[in-house]
């Protein structure tokens, strides 16, 4: 097993290089066809150096993840490695299976009192574009990875479905954030069964009703069955991005210890 992770080197190549289209692509669209006046201030710059710590992470996520189902597979440990079932099944089921436990794990972010101190460093941007994506604190890097590595040993998640969630959950993740201004049809008819730009922009708003509601990631359907699902209450233009928070927005060294000086929860 130990051989199978050392030769993981294109695996996150490949994530990296896909990382970087992904982006590319988006921040041309945000300035085709962006949803709000663009802010490319000294927010965006301190949002790019967090994700310069994070990088570091990304690295590590796809090896830890990849060597979780590998030590499932290796050890023939975890659900479905037990049970009968063709693989195709066996992934999509497993994927379904994490994206609510994103979901679950995004709302014990906004309901526990020490998570939300890390996750409110993310809900601090008082903007929102695709260098929001970038504002996680490494520690709720950190616990999200331990979390989705237990649960894929516990699954026996096939290999090929942890390369395709991750994928798809990176590239999700910076759809979301972008500032980007879809059709309204097109908008509509997404939203049905993935969270599109207005959906999470509701979620990154001022107001609790909205940071308290649109936890999904990927899949907009856990919303639907949880009675979280918030549609824009106002157009984008004068939304109110951001939570209030008493501990000024400094620079990068003030937003990774902001967790450990502040205990209220705004």
């Amino acid at each position: 097993m130990l051989q199978a992770v050392i030769n993981l080197e294109p695996e996150v190549v490949l994530r990296l290089q896909g990382f970087v289209i992904v982006v590319a692509l988006l921040w041309i669209l945000e300035r085709i066809l962006p949803a709000r006046k663009r802010d490319y201030s000294r927010r965006a710059l301190v949002n790019a150096a967090l994700q310069l710590i994070n990088l570091g992470l990304m690295v590590l996520v796809p090896v830890t993840l990849v060597a979780a189902a590998l030590f499932a597979l290796f050890n023939q440990f975890g659900v479905f490695n037990v049970i009968q079932l063709g693989l195709w099944a066996k992934i999509v089921t497993c994927w379904l299976i994490l994206d609510l436990l994103m979901y679950a794990l995004h709302r014990a972010y906004h309901g526990v009192g020490f998570l939300w101190k890390f996750h409110k460093v993310h809900h601090s941007d008082h903007a929102l574009d695709l260098t929001t994506t970038f504002r996680t604190h490494p520690v709720e890097t950190l616990i999200t990875l331990l979390v989705r590595a237990g649960v894929i040993v516990l699954l026996g998640m096939p290999l090929l479905g942890v390369i395709i969630y991750e994928i798809v959950v990176c590239s999700m993740a910076l759809f979301i954030h972008a500032n980007l201004r879809l059709h309204r049809t097109l908008d509509g008819l997404l939203s049905w069964i993935l969270v599109t730009p207005s959906l999470h922009r509701i979620h990154h708003g001022a107001d609790p009703e909205e940071y308290g509601s649109n936890f999904g990631l990927v899949i907009s359907v856990w919303d639907r069955v949880f009675g979280t699902l918030r549609r824009e209450p106002v157009t984008a233009e004068v939304m109110q991005i951001g939570i209030p928070d008493s501990v000024p927005d400094g620079g990068l060294l003030a937003l990774l210890k902001r967790p450990f000086e502040t205990t209220v929860k705004s």
